[in-house]
């Protein structure tokens, strides 16, 4: 079966592994948010009326039209469904959970893409119910020509204060709608008035703390000049996301923790060293930390003195450690260093001897098995104990590690996991290899959109709730997500359902008439989901940022299978089968949980439509991609796959935006000897700021010319795919030369570029726009036909059956799940 890749070319931007941490910890919340109970729905369990398919034709085509667009963009918030089960008994039969999609901040948002709304001295406009208290969005009604509104989330009656009212039109909508964004948008941020502060503190300022590995490993692999280079890459150009409104303070590490300060008597950097345990600082804080604005120069000095000191070539540095034990007191220097202040701590890691460390090997059993020790953290809680800690003072961590040898991840991710940090691995880093790699990475982690000390509510109408925490991240009394810092590249996924009623009738309206809730609608057409981000933006001031969505409601099966969407459907079943391995530590039943949910998934659907909808006939075709990756390989141990390898792409994937994930599931394979015929493609349109991409083809060896040129797109990587009969114009532009012999076969990206013209130009911006879509930056790999890189080719062709741990090919496993389950459930 020759299937068509499913990426068009105009593609835009019951768990308890999250730690719900309830008041275990103190995190000295907003006092804001503390006042909130855990049901912020208790008075809005409505008595839902089904609708007839007639009346809710009626509702989805003015929800279309008019509500539709007022939701948020899709890059922010979205539903596996567009439709949501109208109640329990629907969702329930549905086969599987509706999955809620939640990026708080965007990789492609602009500076002004989302309005910022300031009320000066005046309130924030919200529902004065304290049991909802949700923000004023698209979908409230205004009544009493304006002098009063009815929250959509808990239909109380708020008076409209006077500083906020407006006259209304002859169509009975405020004069001044097209003014408001918190009215017209879906998405908006509010500047916080100090009562949303923390007591007696100031909001955190965009502050980041650097901690090198200054030991022979890293000096002689390169990994400490590649990190610093990046570091200064960036200074040196104001790539910061806060821009110039940035603060920084460095630490190395070896046998000690050293400190850099710049105090007033000096004219050059001074090195603190710190041989005592626990590790202190040095000096003050204040000699500790430099402005990028004021102090460029400063921190640009303490780097160099670094490389000066830190050199293969240094006499020195002869009987220097090999490997540095030090990282947990460096880790403690940077958390002394950030209480009270808050920030972000960058550590660079390249030390083989992590896994050696007492506290990583604490918590291994004799007795476990070899899929128990390569799934498991081994250091009895350690590692949480200090992510803990670190979030209480709105810190986070992220890793960038290189070692040779195996190292304890999933142990060390857990600082990660706890303060909502990344991790990074460089395996067996190789200067010549990776340099511009982690130089592009190092730039993305500093350039892209961050917020701090952030605390986000999700609100839900018609009793709805979070049900299950697929994305591992600290939760706080069942409804505030917790993050000490938050980036662009973090996504999470939940699902959601409705709360257990317990009470009847009676007693339910009892309550509204006890609380005055005279003008509760008996019937729910949506359901409203909004999510409220408080957090600081980095230059000392707080903001709300808040996020709606409105979905109609159905007990209609057949149009909510219709309104579903394939590649968020595939999201979650790749999320949920990591999330299974690292609570079980077993994958092949992991694998298998997923593979009888899937099914029994398909069952439902054919039984209800008889055939696949068109929003789902891409789903099989993820799941066999799914099925076939590398990480799913059922025996990985026994093959000696490298398990670090695994669990970091499995780490990464659980916030991984989803066309990030179906980008390492599903290869895309352009083809590009369309760009012989059309000089457009590869060029920006600057109207739209959308490239033009080449066609996508099939990820079959059959749909590869045999005089083809083709980029294709892995996830973590870019392949230059050449056939062995690449046509003689091509071979000139991209090589400038008219035989294939004559190429040198050990190419690389720089020398493939280093003479332009217009066809490598157009493809350099091809690659670069592919690689901006992704959280980890791709190397690009040039792989002739008949050379030993076209293994890793056939690899990328999903559709044939040469996986040895899944050899289905795309059409046996379209008959399998699809073909055969419809001709058993209709006795075709």
């Amino acid at each position: 079966m020759n299937f068509k890749n499913p990426f068009n070319n105009n593609i835009q931007n019951d768990s308890n592994y999250s730690k719900n941490i309830h008041n275990k910890y103190d995190f000295k919340l907003y006092d804001h948010y503390q006042k909130q109970k855990d049901n912020i729905n208790e008075y809005n369990i409505s008595n839902i009326k089904n609708t007839t398919d007639k009346e809710f034709a009626v509702i989805y085509q003015d929800y279309s039209s008019k509500i539709k667009p007022l939701n948020s963009s899709q890059n922010y918030i979205s539903c596996s469904s567009e439709i949501f089960p109208s109640d329990e008994p629907t969702l329930s039969q549905l086969g599987i959970p509706i999955t809620l999609s939640l990026s708080p901040i965007s990789h492609n948002e602009s500076e002004d893409s989302i309005p910022l709304i300031n009320y000066g001295s005046n309130e924030i406009p919200r529902c004065k119910n304290k049991d909802c208290e949700a923000f004023l969005n698209p979908f409230v009604k205004f009544i009493e020509s304006g002098e009063k509104w009815i929250c959509n989330f808990c239909d109380k009656e708020n008076d409209t204060e006077d500083y906020y009212f407006c006259d209304f039109d002859k169509n009975g909508e405020r004069l001044d709608i097209d003014t408001k964004p918190e009215l017209s948008c879906g998405s908006y941020e509010f500047v916080a008035k100090k009562s949303y502060y923390k007591k007696n503190k100031s909001p955190t300022r965009a502050l980041f703390m650097f901690l090198l590995e200054t030991s022979m490993s890293a000096i002689n692999s390169g990994f400490l000049e590649a990190c610093i280079e990046g570091i200064k890459d960036v200074v040196n150009n104001d790539n910061f996301y806060n821009e110039n409104d940035v603060n920084i303070s460095i630490i190395t590490y070896d046998t000690n923790v050293c400190f850099y300060s710049y105090g007033e008597k000096f004219n050059q950097p001074q090195m603190l060293i710190v041989t005592d345990e626990p590790t202190f600082l040095p000096t003050s804080k204040i000699n500790l930390i430099f402005n990028l604005e004021d102090d460029k120069d400063k921190i640009l000095q303490i780097l160099d003195l670094i490389q000066t000191t830190f050199n293969k070539n240094n006499i020195n540095l002869k009987n220097h450690i090999k490997d540095s034990n030090k990282i947990f007191d460096a880790l403690n220097g940077a958390y002394s260093l950030g209480k009270n202040l808050g920030g972000k701590i960058i550590i660079f890691s390249s030390s083989n001897i992590i896994g050696k460390l007492p506290n990583m090997n604490d918590g291994i059993d004799k007795n476990s098995t070899k899929e128990q020790i390569a799934y498991s953290c081994h250091d009895k809680k350690q590692m949480e104990v200090m992510g803990l800690n670190l979030t209480n003072e709105n810190i986070s961590v992220d890793l960038i590690i290189s070692a040779d040898t195996s190292i304890e991840l999933l142990t060390l991710n857990q600082l990660c996991d706890f303060a909502n940090g990344n991790i990074y691995l460089y395996k067996k880093f190789n200067i010549d290899l990776h340099y511009k790699n982690i130089l592009n990475q190092i730039r993305r982690i500093l350039s892209r959109p961050i917020i701090w000390e952030g605390l986000n509510k999700i609100r839900f109408s018609n009793g709805c709730r979070i049900t299950n925490f697929i994305t591992p991240l600290l939760i706080l009394k069942n409804e505030l997500l917790v993050f000490p810092t938050l980036d662009a590249d973090q996504n999470y996924i939940f699902n959601i359902g409705y709360d257990k009623q317990n009470d009847n009738e009676k007693e339910i309206e009892k309550k509204e008439n006890n609380n005055n809730f005279n003008n509760i609608k008996k019937t729910k057409d949506f359901l409203y989901i909004q999510s409220s981000l408080l957090y600081s933006y980095g230059n000392g001031k707080k903001r709300i940022r808040v996020h709606n969505l409105c979905l109609p409601i159905s007990n209609n099966l057949k149009m909510i299978y219709e309104s579903m969407s394939a590649e968020v459907i595939a999201n979650y079943y790749i999320k949920l089968t990591i999330d299974k391995l690292y609570k079980t530590k077993n994958l092949v039943n992991s694998i298998i949980y997923t593979e009888t949910q899937f099914r029994t998934f398909l069952d439902k659907v054919l039984l209800h439509l008889k055939k696949l909808p068109d929003n789902l006939y891409y789903l099989p075709y993820y799941m066999i991609g799914f099925f076939k990756n590398r990480l799913f390989c059922k025996n990985e141990i026994d093959k000696k796959y490298d398990i670090d390898l695994s669990n970091y792409l499995r780490i990464k994937f659980q916030k991984m935006h989803l066309k990030e994930v179906l980008s390492y599931i599903v290869p895309t394979i352009y083809y590009l000897y369309e760009m012989e015929k059309d000089n457009q493609i590869g060029e920006y349109n600057k109207e739209t700021g959308i490239i033009q991409l080449p066609s996508n083809i099939s990820c079959s060896k059959n749909s590869l010319e045999e005089n083809g040129l083709y980029l294709i797109d892995i996830g973590y990587l870019l392949i230059l795919y050449i056939r062995k009969k690449l046509n003689k114009t091509l071979l000139q532009k991209l090589f400038g030369v008219d035989d294939i012999n004559l190429i040198n076969m050990d190419l690389n990206e720089d020398n493939i570029f280093e003479n332009k013209n217009d066809f490598k130009e157009r493809l350099i911006n091809i690659i670069n726009y592919l690689r901006d879509e992704k959280s980890n930056f791709q190397n690009l790999i040039i792989v002739f036909e008949n050379t030993k890189g076209e293994q890793l080719i056939n690899g990328c062709m999903i559709e044939d059956n040469n996986c040895n741990w899944y050899p289905l090919s795309y059409e046996a496993f379209h008959k399998k799940y699809v073909e055969d389950s419809l001709n058993f459930s209709y006795g075709y």
